[in-house]
């Protein structure tokens, strides 16, 4: 899911997009600000998970919203849901004789809202991105005389990376929005 609309991203840059182009933008824009801080806009997920005899099943996600359903080994278990934590308890199921078991968690897990700081990054690689001027073909070079020029596409030469000043924001923002409450 995108961190931003293409109307946002013409309202920061203040004129006409080109859809396509900015499609391309937002996607790599939300790519690179995923990438550092994790998922951020809400999905549900469905994720199988190995158990060892124990009851906790720790889920892979922090900022979790609900917990829909619990099965293990295909069997539907009560649970409990162990709020802000990313974790489940297991309250009607025992142990069985085999020392591994497979647990099925269906959850909705991140932001509903993205946070702020989140869409200000997104949007400013966005138009980095954006405004990029259309690059060479990779390996061009020309040669005149004693002078040569070689040119290649990079992320340094298209805009479409962060910032250290982006990142330092983004990893600080890692440690304060861990659990939805």
């Amino acid at each position: 899911m995108a961190l931003f609309t293409l109307e946002e991203l013409a309202s920061v840059l203040q004129q006409d997009l080109d859809t396509a182009t900015a499609t391309i933008a937002r996607d790599t824009a939300t790519a690179l600000v995923e990438g550092i801080t994790g998922q951020i806009a809400s999905r549900t997920s469905v994720v199988v998970l190995p158990l060892r005899a124990g009851e906790f099943i720790d889920l892979p996600s922090t900022v979790i919203t609900a917990v829909t359903t619990v099965t293990v080994d295909g069997t539907a278990a009560t649970f409990e849901w162990l709020k802000p934590y990313p974790c489940v308890m297991l309250k009607t199921w025992t142990l069985g004789a085999v020392e591994w078991h497979t647990a099925t968690v269906t959850y909705t897990h991140g932001h509903t809202v993205i946070p702020a700081l989140v869409k200000a990054v997104a949007l400013s690689v966005a138009a980095r991105a954006y405004l990029a001027p259309p690059l060479p073909p990779a390996g061009t070079s020309v040669r005149l005389d004693d002078y040569s020029e070689s040119t290649s596409a990079s992320a340094e030469t298209t805009g479409v990376m962060l910032t250290a000043h982006e990142r330092r924001a983004l990893e600080s923002l890692q440690s304060t929005t861990a659990y939805a409450l």
